[in-house]
């Protein structure tokens, strides 16, 4: 289908707007307009977005769950980054016990009562 340029009701063409056949306007030649318009999230973290509303849909249907809001299963995270980081190609690496030791007290030493 061939995209013309689209003219509005004062009848210049828009730079942004073309008409594809006889019907759909298509805006910025159909790319991202939330990413061309400057506001918008890239397709990396739209498609973490919508996996967490994937998994949030499935365990709704599977549990009988009474109205309210309901936390979803930490597994999700779980789930969702290890299958994201392989089709990346990538991996949950290990942390070392420098790294286990300075999540568990972050906090400066300072606050802790400990000279810095």
């Amino acid at each position: 289908m061939t995209l013309r340029p689209y003219e509005g009701v004062n009848g210049e063409a828009s730079a942004f707007v073309e008409r594809a056949g006889t019907g759909a306007l298509v805006i910025a030649r159909g790319g991202c307009v939330n990413l061309s318009a400057g506001e918008g999230n890239p397709i990396e973290i739209m498609d973490l977005s919508f996996s967490v509303q994937l998994f949030a849909v499935e365990h709704l249907l599977a549990h009988e769950l009474p109205a309210g809001v309901h936390p979803l299963p930490a597994e999700a995270d779980v789930t969702i980054g290890t299958a994201a980081l392989a089709l990346r190609g990538e991996h949950i690496d290990q942390r070392s016990r420098a790294q286990v030791n300075a999540q568990r007290e972050w906090r400066s030493p300072r606050f802790r009562g400990e000279s810095a």
